[in-house]
Parts: C-alpha cells; sequence; structure tokens
C-alpha cells in the first residue's frame, strides 16, 4: 500500500495558528515567537513566508510575495489582490510587534543581511528581538548578520512607541512601498498616523463597500460574536482602511481552513487543541497507559524504548497503550503522578551528565526530590522502571539513571524491580536483553496490566509520516536545509570547511584526517577541550542501494507531515520539499543494525510468507537467541536486512517513521583552542574502515564522509560544552595520555597553555604504531617541546619494536616523577586520558593504581580510594570511546 498523495506544487495546505494563549495587553513571550514556527505552510514558495494571527489578540505579522496572492486570489476569486497581501519581492521586510502603548518594531533588508530593531524602551524587547532574528532567518531561509538596536531619545513611553513604528513604516516605505505596517483595534491615533504616508495609504483606495460588507458577513458565519466585536472596532475611526485589510486576511485564511477541513476531517492543526485532542483520545481510549521516556545522545537509548514498546504491546497490547516519548518532551510536572508504570531508558553522557534531551527531566526531578515532603509523598501510588546505559571507563556511570531511581524513589514511587544497567563497554544490548527478560517477569508478577495480545502488525498499523507527493518543485525550493545557531543539536549551524588534509604518511594503509570549519558566522563559541558534533551524509553508493531496494526512484519529491494517530513519531527532517536521495543522504541510518520493533514494522510489508515469519520470530521476546545470531552477533546493517527479506517493500513514510533510525550526529573532541583559533575548529578524525563477520566491508558513516567534503562545502555542525578542561590555575602541572586521535583535545590544551605563556609543567605521552605511519601532528608536538609549552614528549611506538611498546609503559617508568606532581599538597597536578577506552585507558588506569600503591605504600583497597579521590575533585579526567 503506497502511502503517498499526489498534489499539483501550486495547491494551497493552510495550518491556522491557535493564539488563545495571548491576550490583548499580554506582553509579547517566548511562546508568542514559538507561533512563527506554526506559520501557514504552502508550496508555492519555500520556506512558507505567510503568518496569520487572529485579530483579537496584539500581536500580528503579515508578509508574503505577489505569487502568493495570485495563487490564493485565484481561488477566491478576487480581483483587489493588492488590498490584502503586500509583496515582499526580495528587498526589504517588517515585522511589527503591537503591545498597547509600549511599540517595538523590527525592519530586516535582505540585500545586506541585516536587521534594526526599534524600541520605545531601551532593552525592553531586546531578548524577543534575538529570538525574532533566529525566526526570521528560518521562515525566509536567509542568515541575518547583525541586529541594530535603536530607541527613542524623547517622550515619555507611548510617543516613544508612535516614533519607532512611524520611523520603520517610513524605512519601509521608502525601500519597498507595497510594505504595510498596522495596529490593533485600540490605537486608532497610531493607525492614523501610519495611515498619513501615502505610499500606505494608496494601498487601500480601490476596496469598495460593497466587498467591505460581504467580508463582514462571512466573518460573521465564521467566528463568534467577542472576535467580531473586535474586529469591527478596526472599522471605526481612521483605522478603518486598516481594519478592511486586516478583515479580508482574517476572512481569507478563514475560508481556506474550512476547505482543508471539509478535504481532512479530524486534522489538527493548532498545536494546543493538539494537545487538547490527545489528552482526550488518552481518555476515550479506555485501556491502560504506561510510557516509556528515553534519553539519549546516539539514539541507543531511543531503540531500546522502541523494542521494549515493540515487546510490551505483543504481551498487553490489547489492554494497555504504550507511548514512547522523548525527555525533552515529557511533561513530568503534569504526567508523572497521574502514571501507572513510567519506564525511564537513560543515557549518561561524558563523566556523569544526562544527555541533551534529559537535562530537564534530571533538573526538574533533583530539584522536586529536595523539597519532598515525606508525610505526603507526591508519587505515592506510580510505579517505575529505569534501565540505565552508560561506559564503566567513566568515574560516574550511569549516573543519569541512578539519579532517576533515587528521586523517584524519594518522591514515594515504588521501583518495579531493580535498576538495569548497560555497559557500552562490554556488550550493552546484551545487558539489554537480561534485563528486559527480569522487566517482564516483573510486571507479570505486579498484575499492574492485565495480559492481553494485540492484533498481528499490518501495514495500516505501522507508524509512519504522511507522504505527499511533488509533481513540479522548483529546484531552488528542494532539500533546503536550515541554517541554525550551532549552539545545540537541534540548530545545527551550516559551517564552511576551510582545510581537509590527510594526517597519516604514505606508508600507512590506514588514514586520519584533519578538518577545518569555519564557525564565524554562528552564535556560539567553545573552550579548548569542548566537543564538536557533526550531521553525517551515508555514501552515494550506499544510498543508491537502499533507494532500489525500497523500489523507489532516487528523485522521487515530496513532502513529509506527521501522522495525528502516531503519537511517538519524531518530528519532520524537513518542512518542505525533499527529494528520496537527499532524505536517504541526510536521515536514515542505513548501516546500523536494525531493532527488534524496526523488524516488527518491517514484516508488516513482507509478501512472502516465509519472509514475514523469520520476521516475526526475529522480533519475538522468544526469538532473543535467533536476533542474537543474526543481526546482533555478526553486525548485520538494515541495508543488509533490506537485501535478505526482498519482497518486504515499506512505503517511505513507513520506513523513515518506524524502520530505518535516524542518522545521529557524530561527536569529536575539538582539537583547537580559541584562543589561537577564535572563528575556526579544528576535528581529528581516523577514518574507518572494518571488515564485518557478514564480508562486508564497513566504511564508518561519519569519518568517510569527512574524508570526502571538500574545502568550501558547508556542513552541519554544533558545539558542546565538555568537563574535559584544563584546570583554572593555569599554573597546575597537566599530565596528558593521548595516543592515536586521542590526542586531539591536548591539541587545543598545548595552544592554550602557549598562548598563555604559563611556564607550568605540562606533559605528553603520545603512541602510535609506526614514527613514519602515523605519527600525527609530529612537527607541532617537537614545536611544543622547543618552545617550552611541553616540558616532557613521551613516545611510545607500539609496531616498531620485538616487544610491544604502548604509553603505559611509559606512564609506569615516570611513576615517581608523575606521583609527585598529583600529589602536590600547593599545586597538584591534574591527569587527563583520551583515546581508547576499551584498552588504553584501562591500562593506564591499571598503572595509576600501581604507582599510587608503591609510592604511598598502601594497599590496593587505600590506592583505589585515592585515585577516586582525586576524580571526585575533577583532577583525574577521561574523554574515552
Amino acid at each position: 500500500m503506497d502511502d503517498t498523495k499526489l498534489f499539483s506544487y501550486h495547491d494551497l495546505v493552510i495550518r491556522a495558528c491557535d493564539v488563545e494563549c495571548l491576550q490583548p495587553g499580554q506582553w509579547l513571550n517566548d511562546q508568542c515567537i514559538e507561533l512563527y514556527l506554526l506559520y501557514l505552510q504552502h508550496e508555492v514558495h519555500a520556506p512558507p513566508d505567510i503568518l496569520f494571527v487572529p485579530p483579537s489578540t496584539t500581536f500580528l505579522v503579515l508578509h508574503g510575495g505577489q505569487e502568493v496572492a495570485a495563487s490564493i486570489m485565484d481561488s477566491m476569486d478576487v480581483s483587489s489582490r493588492s488590498t490584502i497581501f503586500f509583496a515582499i519581492n526580495n528587498s526589504t521586510n517588517m515585522e511589527v510587534a503591537m503591545e498597547g502603548t509600549h511599540w517595538s518594531a523590527m525592519v530586516v533588508d535582505r540585500r545586506t543581511q541585516t536587521c534594526t530593531h526599534y524600541d520605545s524602551i531601551p532593552g525592553m524587547n531586546a531578548r524577543i528581538a534575538m529570538r525574532l532574528k533566529d525566526i526570521i532567518a528560518h521562515v525566509m531561509g536567509m542568515r541575518i548578520s547583525s541586529v541594530n538596536e535603536c530607541t527613542a531619545q524623547q517622550g515619555n513611553s507611548y510617543d516613544c512607541g508612535l516614533f519607532c513604528l512611524a520611523t520603520a513604516a517610513r524605512l519601509v516605505s521608502e525601500n519597498m512601498p507595497s510594505s504595510l505596517v498596522g495596529a490593533n483595534q485600540d490605537d486608532a491615533d497610531t493607525s492614523a498616523l501610519l495611515l498619513q504616508h501615502s505610499a500606505v495609504t494608496s494601498r487601500f483606495q480601490d476596496l469598495n463597500s460593497r466587498m467591505m460588507l460581504d467580508f463582514r458577513q462571512k466573518l460573521a458565519d465564521w467566528t463568534s460574536s467577542r472576535s467580531m466585536q473586535a474586529v469591527i472596532h478596526l472599522f471605526q475611526g481612521p483605522a478603518s482602511i486598516f481594519g478592511t485589510a486586516l478583515l479580508g486576511l482574517c476572512v481569507l485564511c478563514a475560508l481556506l481552513m474550512n476547505e482543508l477541513t471539509k478535504k481532512k476531517k479530524g486534522t489538527v492543526s493548532v498545536a494546543l487543541q493538539a494537545k487538547e485532542v490527545e489528552a482526550q483520545e488518552e481518555e476515550e481510549d479506555g485501556r491502560d497507559q504506561c510510557t516509556l521516556v528515553f534519553g539519549t545522545q546516539t539514539g541507543t537509548a531511543e531503540k531500546f524504548a522502541k523494542t521494549l514498546k515493540s515487546q510490551l504491546e505483543s504481551a498487553y497490547g490489547s489492554t494497555t497503550a504504550f507511548h514512547v516519548v522523548d525527555a525533552e518532551q515529557y511533561k513530568a510536572q503534569e504526567r508523572l503522578s497521574k502514571e501507572t508504570l513510567v519506564i525511564f531508558l537513560v543515557a549518561t553522557y561524558g563523566d556523569g551528565e544526562p544527555t541533551d534531551n534529559a537535562v530537564e527531566l534530571h533538573d526538574y526531578l533533583v530539584e522536586e526530590s529536595g523539597k519532598v515532603d515525606y508525610a505526603e509523598l507526591p508519587l505515592d501510588g506510580v510505579s517505575f522502571a529505569v534501565f540505565a546505559l552508560g561506559n564503566r571507563q567513566y568515574e560516574h556511570f550511569c549516573s543519569m539513571g541512578k539519579t532517576v531511581h533515587k528521586c523517584m524513589t524519594e518522591l514515594g514511587a515504588t521501583p518495579l524491580l531493580a535498576m538495569g544497567t548497560g555497559d557500552d563497554d562490554d556488550d550493552i544490548d546484551r545487558d539489554f536483553d537480561e534485563w528486559s527478560a527480569k522487566f517482564f517477569e516483573a510486571l507479570k508478577d505486579s498484575e499492574l496490566f492485565e495480559a492481553g495480545v494485540t492484533a498481528q502488525v499490518t501495514t495500516e498499523s505501522v507508524p509512519a509520516y504522511s507522504i505527499q507527493k511533488i509533481m513540479d518543485a522548483p529546484a531552488s525550493s528542494v532539500n533546503k536545509i536550515i541554517n541554525g545557531r550551532g549552539d545545540n543539536v537541534h540548530s545545527p549551524y551550516l559551517a564552511e570547511v576551510t582545510c581537509v588534509k590527510e594526517l597519516h604518511g604514505d606508508a600507512s594503509d590506514r588514514s586520519c584526517v584533519h578538518v577545518e570549519v569555519d564557525i564565524s558566522g554562528s552564535q556560539t563559541g567553545y573552550e579548548a577541550g569542548d566537543h564538536i558534533g557533526v550531521y553525517p551524509e551515508n555514501s552515494k553508493d550506499v544510498v543508491k542501494k537502499a533507494a532500489e531496494l525500497l523500489g523507489k526512484p532516487l528523485d522521487f519529491c515530496f513532502s513529509m507531515t506527521k501522522d495525528d494517530r502516531f503519537e511517538d513519531l519524531g518530528e519532520v527532517f524537513l518542512p518542505g520539499a525533499m527529494t528520496l536521495e537527499f532524505a536517504l543522504t541526510h536521515f536514515a541510518d542505513l548501516l546500523s543494525s536494525p531493532s527488534k520493533a524496526a523488524l516488527k514494522m518491517l514484516s508488516a510489508f513482507a509478501t512472502d510468507a516465509k519472509e514475514r515469519e523469520r520476521l516475526v520470530t526475529l522480533c519475538s521476546v522468544d526469538g532473543v537467541a535467533e536476533y542474537d545470531a543474526y543481526v546482533h552477533v555478526p553486525k548485520r546493517s538494515l541495508l543488509e536486512v533490506l537485501e535478505d527479506f526482498p519482497s518486504a517493500k515499506p512505503t517511505i513514510g513507513a520506513f523513515f517513521g518506524s524502520i530505518s533510525p535516524r542518522l545521529q550526529p557524530r561527536y569529536y573532541s575539538i582539537s583547537s583552542s580559541p584562543k589561537v583559533h577564535p572563528t575556526s575548529v579544528h576535528i581529528t578524525c581516523a577514518v574507518v574502515r572494518d571488515l564485518m563477520p557478514t564480508g562486508r566491508v564497513h566504511n564508518g558513516v561519519a569519518s568517510t564522509w569527512l574524508a570526502r567534503v571538500r574545502v568550501g562545502q558547508k556542513i552541519p555542525v554544533f558545539l558542546r560544552s565538555s568537563s574535559f578542561k584544563l584546570p583554572q590555575n593555569r599554573n597546575a602541572p597537566v599530565i596528558m595520555v593521548g595516543p592515536g586521535t586521542g590526542f586531539a583535545p591536548f591539541r587545543g590544551f598545548i595552544q592554550d597553555r602557549r598562548a598563555d605563556s604559563t611556564s607550568a609543567e605540562m606533559l605528553l605521552y603520545f603512541g602510535c604504531r609506526h614514527r613514519d605511519h602515523d605519527f600525527i601532528y609530529e612537527e607541532e608536538m617537537k614545536s611544543a617541546v622547543e618552545d617550552g609549552t611541553l616540558s616532557k614528549l613521551e613516545l611510545a611506538f607500539s609496531r616498531e619494536g620485538k616487544a610491544k611498546n604502548y604509553v603505559q609503559h611509559h606512564i609506569e617508568k615516570d611513576g615517581s616523577h608523575l606521583w609527585s606532581l598529583l600529589s602536590n599538597k600547593k599545586n597538584p597536578g591534574y591527569l587527563y586520558i583520551c583515546g581508547d577506552g576499551k584498552h588504553m585507558a584501562k591500562d593506564v588506569n591499571r598503572v595509576l593504581h600501581h604507582i599510587v600503591e608503591k609510592e604511598e605504600g598502601c594497599s590496593g583497597n587505600q590506592a583505589e580510594a585515592i585515585v577516586k579521590k582525586m576524580a571526585d575533585q575533577g583532577r583525574y579526567l577521561k574523554d574515552v570511546w
């Protein structure tokens, strides 16, 4: 069954914005700003450039292009197009925020990519102006390089407001006469002032009274009496011309909205209405409800959450509805106390930190548990379970999961079973399977839910995005990536690549690349030791093969929207048109192993009975051993699975919605310092090429992509703060252990210390295989020794002699001196380890314990306590993988 819907690119899809939350007199806030993101969507130009807010509110933005107006007016059979829509052409546009007697306006000049914010009170709307700038850039698909602040210097707030608005109107009308600035219903004097400008007034001269009466009647049939009174007030006095235009806009959007409702009954387009409907649907469902909350940095916790949901539905689906929710979207304050059972699958990032999407959940639980009144526990009667993901190489293993478990217990909730832990340093999939088995036993004994098997999954029940096929999209509007701030995972900045070079010697059979990107246009910065996240791309060969297996051409063009029936779907990739090639390249994780949940969804599309039966077995609770043998152990990729089951051809919407995980960003330790490179971030990346048990040569998605990028290409990146930083005391001794690409953050440390001209001791232990093969940044290290930045450079070349020679051997040799630095009472040193966590970091940690035992003359347990104290003090830090 094909889930695409064919429509012409010039048809309109309209969504209205419900802004009941905003009443006249309220200050402009972030909730109001977010209305920009709920703009009316159309397919004439991308990105969309129309926003409609009902006239009863105090906030209005109006901008649109000539072709947009023409398309809408043709369908309305209205001749006087200019009376309602006003062209922006690519010149200048205005955004106006109207708040009673206080005014602010923003003029955006597309030619210079700058904007000017006019404010009646100094600094009153400065924060809002910055948010507006970001949203305007998003909507218009442009980058705004700067914001100029202008404030009226005379008169009171009201007079200053008039001055600001009139000044902005004058600037706009001079540059582009077809723009309009309007006022709300309570400021007739201001409207009159603006309408004195002939360039604005001339836009409304041809609007006759017959049309106005017709508009009034249509509006009366659509809106409530209260809203009608608010709008009719616009037609009284000097504001009548502006009121007529605004009324026309309201009627236009109302009619189009009504038409859409007729065509697609039950569609929920308003954010607040969507929440109400979602709550209502849960109540009407009649089944028990259970929520699975995931906090993830790399997608593993999300994969486990969806797998667990699939297994739960197989056993309890007819009596219980299970919902997978991103921790960032979970409203703990509203929902926790109402849960029967809530399951947390949460990862720990770095050295004990919550993942980016779970920070708010973490902070809320910690805050609430800290003020709990034990006489009245808020979560009494709520049951919960926690599966924590982490890496035992870090001191604070599974810290996030432990925090969630502790806080939930303190708040009165009852644990269904002991917290499970998954170790990414070992076999985290096996850990999850073992915990899942215990979880199902505990759930059965608890009798929280009544057992009841769901019907077999069908193509209609597979959560899928709604896909609209697009026939004649202009090339300029397809595959448009929005340029973000670069300060978080949701807002990547398109950074220009300025340098790509190979670091290994010609004799090496491996590869390691150095990449530099320009972040001067972003809205973020970094420190030495921070991380950069990059969104990689799949190779052309992989993408081509995936399209063949899906049975669609690479140039298949479509837009994607969420289907209201499937609440677990993530946000759409792009708001506009994209080709299948683009979607597979940027958003599909094709080379990772598929989860059991994905195999279950894939089984619905298998037309061959044997293939379907095999897929159902692999994803079943009893099929753990078979899944392990077929998928987990051989590391079989999703692409290989699709090849093995040729009759299973999912729709595009189902493939991206339920079968292919979203391609996750990759994180790299930044190998530069902002003190030397303030507008540039350097990446040091070992290119991954491995032979898989299935015989497939696995080329690392991100590393081979970074090796392919070229100077001048723009790639999506964002920066993330890390706790792996130089000590604040610039005179503290620093010991760095970083073989191979583990040297990356230390390259930034060295640049940092050189810039500070500090004479503090700085020791580096670096290792690689061969001096002539993979001694990366050799000249830079030697230069740091010559200029005194590095007081000691110890090199370990593991493959040059008969015996293996690793960094831990050199650390053990220098044990006495190193411990004298680390144990100095007046100026204690810091130890940093970066690189391989499975072997090197463990070996170095073991050697460190031996050094402590020897130098302190203590037992193994005492040495362990001393090392732990160093870690707790932030003087023993790891950045390992």
